[in-house]
């Protein structure tokens, strides 16, 4: 029964990521299994963004050129990592809520979430992914608002 759960919940996670908006944030660089430096692009799922409680979600990929070194498992190579982070803007702060990594194929290779309920907070590193990745979510957050209080 937990198998069929796990397969439904990657399968409406898949079908929600195609419908994704992805855009552009900066240039990514790792390693692959090699050594060789291996470029790629950090994107944000516009239409992902949007309040929770205090914070604001959001979805972010990193799509590589090439196979790199998997964190998890150096055995099984990944091309594309998918994260769900709640932000709190204003304390500059984010939380890993899902981790997703995929092969060449974009077959998972590996996925874990954690607890929604109470997301452990950590302070955003100044001049680092995590924060470009922050002021990202948190300017498309406040365009998203002011277009809903238009009338």
């Amino acid at each position: 029964m937990k198998r069929i759960l796990a397969c439904l919940a990657l399968f409406v996670l898949s079908a929600r990521l195609c419908a994704a908006d992805w855009a552009y944030v900066a240039p990514e660089l790792a390693k692959s299994p090699s050594g060789a430096n291996v470029k790629g692009v950090m994107e944000i799922d516009t239409k992902s963004v949007a309040p929770v409680g205090n914070a604001v979600k959001a979805w972010y990929r990193l799509t590589y050129k090439a196979d790199v070194v998997n964190p998890v498992n150096a055995a099984k190579p990944i091309r594309k990592q998918i994260f769900l982070y709640y932000l709190q803007c204003d304390q500059h702060r984010r939380a890993l809520i899902q981790v997703m990594y995929q092969d060449a194929s974009a077959a998972t290779v590996y996925s874990v979430a954690y607890p929604e309920a109470t997301p452990k907070f950590e302070d955003v590193i100044p001049d680092t992914t995590g924060e470009a990745w922050l002021e990202a979510a948190c300017k498309i957050a406040v365009m998203k608002h002011k277009t809903a209080a238009r009338p």
